[in-house]
């Protein structure tokens, strides 16, 4: 089985890391599988993904909003079975180029849904393109219950044969039985300047919509002064993000390190693990953030709410809020301890194995 799946560009969030993840354990059970990219820029996602012997496919380094990519992208689907594709723009430019191959040549598409919201779903000229969109896509991939009942609400009378639910996967061994080695742990402390009685916040994620890093800012100006905060990822909103900081005169406390490949690293010299968004699908950085061996803590909100019971949960964009769930973590280690143990649990639920033997029993669905 020749299987492809399909990027928007290198920029490291969730969705992106799932599918560099996934691809080698695909490879593994005698599938070729490659991964192509709408922009392949280079930066250290795709080195580290390019280090796991995954072949790349680059159709340009420009913006990825233009349609001539349609046509490349047709060009390279037809040599596959299967084109899996992932966020937007390659949704609809997957779907669109997959009607200019002939039909005895065009692969099965499979679509993984990894957000509870989008805006095309509330402005009427977009959702019904992208009702159609839907259409033409084999099967539609759900990574939640919730992203489910909202597409089988969205889409109306679309078939429910065609929507599946599968978990987003971590390699939990890589998480939960890591050691950092101390001269590691002597290094990052001394890039931070971290003292022994400082308190650290650890945010992964892209600086993108619908993340919600302000709102981790923000936190400080209720929070001790010895809280620092790490942000590891990339993105648009950064800047905004940077000049908060500046604002608050808070920038000695808030570090912006961009995309490091020993995220583990991080998670041993953290003290807390917070995810702020405005909505999401079950994130890999929730999943990573439970197996951390840290308090878990993040936003109320579609896709993140299922972590009740195991993390902790603050009111959407209410930094006091988030300041004083820290704060009661603080003041209680017993409790603190019980939310590790708790978040560890949960996250056993969550093993990419599982993800990737389920990914290929729909490829071989849609085939048959």
């Amino acid at each position: 089985m020749r299987v492809l799946h399909v990027l928007a560009d290198t920029t490291l969030g969730g969705a992106e890391k799932l599918v560099s993840d996934m691809i080698p354990l695909i490879k593994e059970k005698g599938h070729e599988c490659d991964l192509l990219f709408l922009n392949g820029k280079n930066n250290g996602f795709k080195e580290n993904t390019q280090k796991k012997g995954i072949n790349i496919i680059d159709l340009s380094f420009g913006s990825i909003y233009n349609p001539i990519l349609i046509y490349k992208l047709a060009k390279v689907m037809k040599k596959y079975d299967v084109v899996h594709v992932h966020l937007f723009p390659p949704f609809y430019y997957a779907a669109l180029a997959n009607l200019f191959i002939s039909k005895e040549a065009r692969p099965k598409l499979i679509y993984t849904e990894h957000s509870t919201d989008n805006r095309r779903m509330n402005i009427k000229v977009f959702s019904i393109i992208d009702k159609y969109i839907y259409s033409l896509y084999d099967k539609i991939v759900c990574i939640t219950d919730e992203i489910y009942g909202i597409l089988v609400d969205y889409l109306n009378n679309f078939p429910k044969n065609k929507l599946v639910v599968i978990d987003n996967g971590v390699d939990l061994s890589k998480i939960i039985d890591y050691q950092c080695d101390k001269e590691t742990i002597i290094n990052i402390k001394k890039e931070l300047n971290l003292q022994e009685d400082d308190c650290l916040l650890l945010q992964v994620s892209a600086f993108r919509e619908p993340k919600d890093q302000e709102t981790v800012i923000n936190a400080l100006q209720y929070l001790p002064d010895n809280v620092k905060i790490v942000f590891l990822g990339e993105g648009k909103t950064q800047k905004k993000c940077k000049n908060l900081a500046k604002e608050l005169n808070k920038e000695d406390k808030v570090h912006f390190l961009g995309i490091k490949q020993n995220v583990c690293d991080y998670f041993q010299i953290a003290d807390y693990i917070i995810l702020s968004s405005h909505y999401e699908g079950l994130s890999l950085s929730s999943i990573e953030g439970m197996a951390s061996g840290k308090p878990f803590i993040a936003s109320d909100v579609k896709g993140l709410s299922q972590i009740s019971g195991a993390g902790i949960l603050f009111k959407e964009s209410d930094s006091k809020d988030l300041a004083d769930k820290i704060m009661e973590l603080e003041r209680d280690r017993n409790y603190y301890n019980q939310v590790v143990s708790k978040c560890i649990e949960r996250s056993k639920k969550y093993d990419i194995k599982n993800t990737v033997n389920s990914y290929i029993q729909e490829y071989e669905k849609v085939l048959d």
